[in-house]
């Protein structure tokens, strides 16, 4: 082929001798310089060739270097593969048997060994052949491990192919622990006793377990994997709940729910079910997945209904025990306060005389009665009442609605007709009687167990007045009922608190007004409410029995008392001590009265037990007996408040007193008032002729105390003469003792 240079060469000669003109010289010379600079512009163009071919091998190596390290940083190996099987091209990386690149030039038919090479050959022709891309696994050995590699074949031009072999150990690997991962969890789910489920929200599409549905008595075929499958099976009063409860695990912070619920089984009952959802949520933090259990309670839901049921009822009569009944009066109580003027009614009712007939037929005969009062009661109250057993013998009926107060008495007498009517116990038959109390609410009422409590006040006063009735609360009895509780519960403390007090009442020899004994009085001063009034305590605590606990504390501090007098000089006087009847009968009265003798010995004050007139004559000859015993151990023994009670003058004679006391009434209104008059004189008379001391109390006048001077009386005391003082104040007051030892008061 003719160069460039040639051609321009051709073409200067030609035209040099065409023109012909100048000299052969000149005409050379021209030629050499056209030569000259034809060579000088090709030198010229070469050079920028020669430029531009460098610049873009420079950028064929750096962009061949790019793809090189791109190509290093994924962890497989690229192979080109010629038409006749040989690598003509390798990067990227494989491990084991080395470097790709150290198989440039080999056949492929021998990579990575001559058995796996085979199918590589085999793969390679097909993907040539066929010009569809092939892919194949196979494992070699990596030391004591086991790789796994990918090799994936894709045709290319002029029949070469492209083969990329990957490392797919991990993923292997991954795979086999997912696979068993969910093997395990498919044991688990068919073992474990919940159905499982799994929500997908954006599809709505849910996955039941086959426990799930088999909870309902269904197979795998007969639930759709819908929502509607579950929605649609649970009670319509459970179902919005549910809905709700679900719904809110879209919430932020809200991921996980639990809930109870009923579900329709396949025979149409329903069955107590637990749901547990946990919220799966995306990287944006929405909850794209539900994923939960279920798990059958029915069982126990049905012990959970038992044991409520024992909760509230009694396993007796069945009835309605008190928990229940007082849960249905607080909501009517609710009631009547979106409705002001709604009337209803408590019955408190008490069996009477119930344990002595239980001691007689027995326990099981008594259960019956109690039964089958209960089945009277439940027999007469109307729909919508509600009767109750409170406790052994007491029950209680709740009547709501009643038109007036009159409506209840009418409805207790019923009830108490009733429970009159004799029972069948076989062999026995057994007639019982009951007392009934009757509480209204009113707009003081603000609370179940007050309007309980009224109830049971109620009825407790229709025993204390005869049984077998009636009783309609009375609020301003029941206040005094409440007054005497909150004084026993509060003078059980007193003495300990260092309220009560014990103070004196001098008692004076009327022939020198002299003082020769003091009379102890027991004195509360309470903290809030001041000097509490003894006939507002003292019959509280006689009824309660604090009054043996309080004789008690009186004796000790009286002895003790006794001695700080005989410490100071006071001359020794006869200090008296007010027993109560309780007292008196007590057990171990002498062996109390012993422990305190054993002080007033030592302080050598003689004391003298005051006796009420009707304590006495209790028990003739026990009290015979127990003041005969007094008497020899040196206590006096006076009769208080004489001529009230019922005591003959042969019982008199009996006892061996000191001190008659003629009762504060019959001085009251001497001596203007006869009759007064008259039985004081004959009290005087009596003691006298029994060779007995006789005491005036109550003495207020100079005109009664000149009469009683006149009759012969020997003591007296009253207001007139000192009223009762504290130990501090009575002792300036006490007789000293002279320096012979004498008393001082001859």
């Amino acid at each position: 082929m003719t160069s460039p240079i040639h051609r321009l060469l051709k073409k200067q000669y030609t035209r040099l001798f065409r023109e012909g003109r100048g000299s052969p010289f000149h005409m050379v010379r021209r030629l050499l310089r056209a030569i000259s600079d034809t060579y000088r512009q090709e030198d010229e163009q070469r050079r920028v060739l020669e430029r531009s071919l460098d610049i873009g091998s420079q950028e064929i190596a750096q962009r061949s270097a790019q793809i090189r390290s791109v190509f290093q940083m994924y962890p497989d190996a690229f192979l080109v593969v010629d038409a006749s099987g040989v690598i003509v091209e390798a990067t990227g990386a494989i491990g084991n048997p080395g470097a790709p690149t150290s198989w440039l030039d080999r056949p492929l038919a021998e990579f990575p060994n001559t058995d796996i090479g085979r199918r590589f050959s085999q793969a390679f022709l097909r993907v040539r052949e066929n010009r569809t891309p092939a892919t194949f696994e196979y494992s070699l050995a990596k030391g004591a491990e086991i790789a796994f590699h990918e090799a994936r074949l894709r045709p290319l031009e002029e029949g070469h192919v492209l083969v990329v072999v990957r490392d797919v150990s991990e993923h292997r690997l991954a795979l086999e622990a997912l696979r068993t991962a969910e093997e395990r969890f498919a044991l688990a789910a068919r073992a474990a006793n919940d159905g499982l489920w799994d929500w997908d929200l954006p599809v709505n599409r849910i996955i039941y377990s086959p426990r799930w549905k088999t909870i309902l008595g269904h197979t795998d075929e007969d639930i759709a994997n819908t929502s509607n499958s579950w929605m649609d099976r649970v009670h319509p009063e459970d179902v919005e709940p549910l809905r709700r409860g679900l719904a809110s695990l879209s919430e932020p912070g809200r991921d996980t729910l639990e809930m109870e619920y009923r579900i329709r089984h396949r025979d149409n009952s329903y069955r107590w079910v637990a749901t547990r959802a946990i919220a799966v949520r995306n990287a944006s933090g929405q909850t794209h997945r539900l994923v939960g259990s279920m798990t059958d309670i029915t069982p126990h839901k049905a012990v959970e209904e038992q044991l409520r049921h024992e909760a509230f009822h009694d396993k007796v009569t069945g009835l309605a025990n008190r928990a229940l009944f007082l849960d249905r009066l607080t909501n009517i109580l609710d009631r009547v306060k979106r409705q002001p003027g709604y009337l209803f009614s408590v019955l408190y009712v008490d069996l009477d005389r119930f344990s002595t007939i239980n001691e007689r037929v027995g326990h099981e005969a008594a259960d019956r009665l109690l039964q089958t009062v209960a089945a009277r009661l439940r027999s007469y109250a109307r729909v919508g009442d509600t009767v109750a057993r409170l406790g052994d013998d007491e029950f209680a009926v709740l009547l709501d609605g009643i038109a007036n107060e009159r409506a209840a008495v009418i409805f207790a007498e019923r009830m108490r007709e009733l429970i009159a009517a004799p029972v069948d116990l076989s062999p026995d038959e057994i007639s019982v009687t009951a007392s009934l109390g009757i509480a209204i609410n009113s707009p003081e009422t603000n609370d179940a167990e007050t309007l309980l409590n009224e109830a049971e006040s109620a009825m407790q006063r229709a025993k204390q007045t005869g049984k077998n009735r009636q009783e309609l609360f009375n609020r301003e009895t029941h206040a005094h009922l409440v007054s005497k509780l909150r004084i026993e519960t509060e003078l059980r403390h007193a003495a300990e608190r260092g309220e009560l007090e014990i103070f004196y009442q001098p008692i004076y020899r009327l022939s020198d007004q002299k003082i020769i004994r003091a009379e102890s009085l027991l004195r509360w001063r309470h903290p809030q409410r001041g000097m509490i009034s003894p006939a507002d305590f003292i019959p509280v605590a006689e009824e309660t029995g604090l009054i043996l606990a309080l004789g008690d504390w009186i004796l000790r501090e009286v002895s003790e008392q006794a001695k700080r007098w005989r410490q100071s000089g006071v001359a020794p006087l006869t200090i008296a001590v007010n027993f109560s009847p309780r007292q008196f009968q007590q057990q171990n009265l002498l062996t109390t009265v012993g422990a305190t003798l054993a002080r007033f010995k030592d302080s050598g004050f003689p004391l003298e037990l005051e006796i009420t007139e009707s304590a006495a004559m209790h028990d003739v000859d026990l009290s015979v007996k127990i003041m005969k015993n007094l008497r020899d151990m040196d206590v006096r023994i006076s009769i208080d408040d004489f001529g009230v009670g019922y005591s003959s003058l042969s019982c008199l004679r009996l006892f061996p007193l000191n001190t008659l006391k003629i009762d504060r009434g019959f001085v009251e209104g001497i001596p203007e008032v006869k009759d007064n008059s008259s039985i004081t004189n004959a009290i005087i008379g009596i003691g006298h002729s029994l060779g007995l001391s006789v005491v005036a109390e109550g003495v207020e006048t100079n005109e009664q105390l000149t009469y009683l001077k006149q009759q012969g009386c020997d003591e007296v005391q009253g207001f007139l003469l000192s009223r009762p003082l504290s130990a501090k104040d009575v002792t300036p007051r006490l007789p000293k003792a002279s320096a012979n030892g004498s008393d001082g008061t001859a």
